[in-house]
């Protein structure tokens, strides 16, 4: 399903061609749109191929993943609506911590499977816990976090995310 990074639309996107992308007995709820460069969450009705639908428009995916049951993002260039449970059953919190805090893999695993090791960061997947849980895991036992971020990866494996930087 995610074969490529998901992204936001791009601010120039017509918005009526994503009514096209939806079924008829989905323009009832709200379409979340993840929109490059939109700092609020602006809630429009679109118009479009004599449908009307609902979005909410977003630079924060996330607050989308949280309010909508449909998101619209983009991969490559091309757009598409996925299901905020698909996209959320996929994110994966990626965690800088000092580089003192990570002399011991064993105990890192031990406290969040799955987790992956890299450099001065750790990589956590987040399908059965929140990213707050975690972060209040490495509070409490002692990691020192320099940074956190969620990403997206383009496939349910754990070891293909976008790119990373620490």
């Amino acid at each position: 399903m995610l074969d490529a990074p998901v992204l936001p639309l791009l601010p120039e996107y017509p918005l009526a061609q994503l009514v096209g992308l939806i079924d008829t007995n989905d323009a009832r709820e709200p379409l979340g749109a993840w929109l490059a460069g939109v700092d609020d969450a602006v809630s429009i009705c679109v118009t479009a191929r004599g449908r009307c639908c609902r979005m909410l428009l977003s630079g924060d995916l996330g607050l989308l993943l949280a309010r909508c049951s449909r998101v619209a993002v983009r991969q490559g260039s091309q757009p598409h609506v996925v299901a905020a449970d698909a996209l959320m059953g996929v994110r994966t919190l990626e965690v800088g911590i000092t580089g003192g805090s990570a002399q011991n893999p064993d105990r890192l695993q031990e406290l969040f499977p799955g987790a992956v090791l890299e450099g001065a960061g750790i990589r956590i997947p987040l399908q059965s816990v929140l990213p707050e849980v975690v972060l209040a895991e490495c509070v409490t036992h002692g990691l020192t976090v320099t940074q956190s971020r969620i990403v997206y990866p383009s496939s349910s494996r754990s070891g293909d995310n976008v790119s990373r930087r620490w």
